[in-house]
This record gives structure tokens, sequence and C-alpha cells, in this order.
């Protein structure tokens, strides 16, 4: 019964292990790869409305590029947003240093003048 116990304590800190390992090499990857200059990463977040959902996509899309991609920038474009929806953009580009509010009057999807500051 012991010997069980402790082969079984021993699997789990060995999987633990190899999970911190694991995330360690995944991070130095991460900054090596994005800290040179090689790789450019935007997301762009074509918002209309009164932002409605904007937030949480913002939020969602940071969480997702995490430690994988820090560098990462957000764009939140302004595809006919309200004056609410403006706010709410401009307080998440204002909070947030890899999030950015452009605005665009043609709003089409090959233009790529947001990427200017």
């Amino acid at each position: 019964m012991i010997y069980t116990l402790l082969q079984i304590f021993i699997t789990l800190l060995l999987l633990t292990l190899i999970a911190l390992l694991w995330v360690e090499v995944r991070r130095r990857c991460a900054r090596v790869l994005c800290n040179n200059g090689a790789i450019e990463i935007f997301t762009v977040v074509e918002a209309a409305g009164n932002g409605c959902g904007l937030e949480q996509a913002v939020v969602g899309l940071s969480r997702v590029l995490g430690d994988a991609a820090p560098n990462a920038m957000i764009v939140i474009l302004d595809c006919g947003l309200d004056y609410d929806g403006r706010t709410i953009a401009r307080l998440l580009a204002r909070d947030r240093r890899n999030v950015t509010f452009k605005t665009n009057d043609r709003c089409t999807g090959g233009d790529m003048a947001w990427r200017t500051k």
C-alpha cells in the first residue's frame, strides 16, 4: 500500500516538474523570438456600434496571447463605433500597453494605415 502511494506521489512530482520545464522553455523561446524584432504580431479587432463585447474580446485576446507573444499588439479599429463605443475603446487603449485604438474612414480589411502611430 505504501509502495503504491509512493509511486503515485513520485509520478505526480515528475509530471509537475515536466510541466514547469515546458512552461519555462516556452517562455524563454517566446522572449527570444519576439524581442529580436523577427516577429511582429498584430491582432485587429474591427469594432462597430456601442462596443458591446469589446472589452471581453480584448481581455480574451490578451489572455490567449499571454506569454507566447508578450509584444503582440491588439489594434481596435473603429468601423462605425458610436460615442459609447469610442469611449470604451479609448479607455482600453489607455489602460493596456499592448492595445491601440485607430479610426479608419474606409475600414477596409487590406488597409494597413492603422500600423502607423
